[in-house]
């Protein structure tokens, strides 16, 4: 039989890392953009389009990150108050 404390540690694990990849992926695209707008200006592209695209997709990118991990730790905290009772 598995050791509850070392499965509740590995789920602490595994959350904190999808945690880390949620955040991972809007600076990824942030970078992604950054380049993409940097080629547009180095080719003398027109920059309008792509900085206009690059802006709302990196504040998607960026507020969904947030509203997951408000959700992770609400989530974390009922829980917690939940294990209290």
């Amino acid at each position: 039989m598995v050791n509850k404390n070392n499965e509740e540690r590995s789920v602490k694990y595994f959350q904190g890392l999808m945690l880390a990849v949620v955040w991972l992926i809007p600076a990824s695209m942030t970078l992604l953009f950054i380049n993409l707008v940097h080629i547009s200006y180095q080719v003398n592209d027109h920059q309008t389009a792509s900085i206009a695209i690059s802006l709302i997709a990196v504040a998607v990118f960026w507020i969904l990150a947030g509203i997951l991990t408000y959700v992770f730790i609400g989530l974390h905290k009922g829980a917690k108050k939940e294990e209290q009772h």
